[in-house]
């Protein structure tokens, strides 16, 4: 029966379980760990997209509680995943989500949060996640700087991997800032061509800020929870709490600025479609005055033509037997006298 054993050293990923092999639940014994609680028995296993029967494997080897063996085994489905703390007698569990959206080239990849679980233990630290990640050679390489200086235990590499979660989350940030920035002024300087355009940004940026709620939904509750649970164990990293109340200062000042970036475009949006009312209001008088002088003309003008009508039958008229222009003079005065009086009354009453 092949037996993993679990080197005093950092592994990384899977150097135990290996991703060549699915193994059987009952194809592995328990490893015998060190009893020192020295720095040089920590040990760190790192396993990537893990099947079902190497969960339950893992879960066998180190003891774990059916809870968290039926957490991990829902891993693949996001929808049940959410950012928690769980504390168990000899492990406590982290899941916090992360995502590599700030190392695409494109940086609003929108994809799903992916969930990265951490099992904290008394001398060592078990990673499991769906996809190889940066956070693990990030940390590696945090730990490699920090090992003649700190001391090394579970709860500090669990503080690094969280840090450097956290740590991607601020480019993201950032860029969601500048561009809900720059819609907030374009809103108010826009020209009727850019209607399309602005509503577009709009409701793009809304996306992105949604989706870096979903993101940090949840994280500052399991950041304090931590925090209070490497407290109560000071004896064992008596700095990592106050590394993780910088993390999770950090965190809050994330949160607050999506939520601030998050009214901005509820300003903007509100901004924008006042812009469009009175736009519209504005289109909507010009018509209106537009209509009334074209009744004022009609006005002005019905009454002449029914003069002209008149005088213009077929059938005996005043005027007719006369070899002079005396009656058509009189008709043309009196039909430009009306006008005249006509126009100064509207004029008068601001109509044109």
């Amino acid at each position: 029966m092949p037996t993993v054993t679990v080197s005093n050293s950092l592994l990384h990923p899977n150097d135990a379980l290996g991703r060549g092999r699915s193994p059987s639940a009952g194809s592995y014994d328990a490893p015998k760990l060190p009893e020192d609680d020295g720095c040089a028995n920590l040990f760190w296993l790192d396993i990537v997209d893990p099947v079902d029967s190497e969960i339950i494997a893992v879960s066998r080897i180190f003891d774990l509680h059916p809870l968290t063996t039926e957490e991990l085994l829902l891993m693949k489905d996001d929808a049940l995943v959410q950012d928690s703390f769980k504390s168990f007698k000899h492990y406590d569990i982290i899941c916090y989500h992360t995502s590599i959206a700030a190392y695409n080239d494109e940086p609003w990849a929108q994809e799903d949060p992916i969930p990265f679980y951490s099992i904290v233990l008394t001398r060592g630290i078990i990673t499991l996640h769906r996809r190889r990640l940066p956070h693990v050679r990030n940390t590696i390489a945090r730990l490699l700087l920090d090992e003649d200086t700190v001391k090394l235990t579970p709860d500090y590499i669990a503080y690094l991997l969280l840090d450097d979660i956290t740590d991607t989350l601020v480019p993201t940030t950032r860029m969601l800032e500048l561009e809900v920035d720059a819609v907030d002024e374009l809103v108010l300087i826009l020209a009727e061509a850019d209607h399309d355009d602005i509503l577009k940004r709009i409701g793009i940026e809304r996306r992105h800020a949604l989706w870096l709620v979903r993101l940090l939904h949840g994280k500052a509750e399991v950041l304090g929870a931590i925090e209070r649970r490497v407290q109560a164990k000071r004896h064992h990293a008596p700095d990592v709490a106050k590394y993780l109340a910088d993390v999770h200062d950090h965190l809050l000042a994330l949160t607050a600025s999506v939520h601030h970036c998050e009214r901005i475009l509820a300003r903007a949006h509100g901004n924008y479609l006042a812009r469009i009312n009175l736009e519209l209001t504005n289109a909507s008088n010009t018509t209106n005055g537009l209509a009334t002088q074209a009744a004022i003309l009609a006005g002005i003008f019905l009454p002449l033509n029914l003069v002209a009508g008149l005088w213009g039958q077929n059938v005996k008229v005043p005027g007719q037997d006369r070899d002079d222009l005396l009656y058509f003079g009189i008709i043309c005065g009196c039909m430009a006298t009306f006008v005249i009086f006509a126009l100064a009354f509207f004029r008068w009453r601001r109509l044109i």
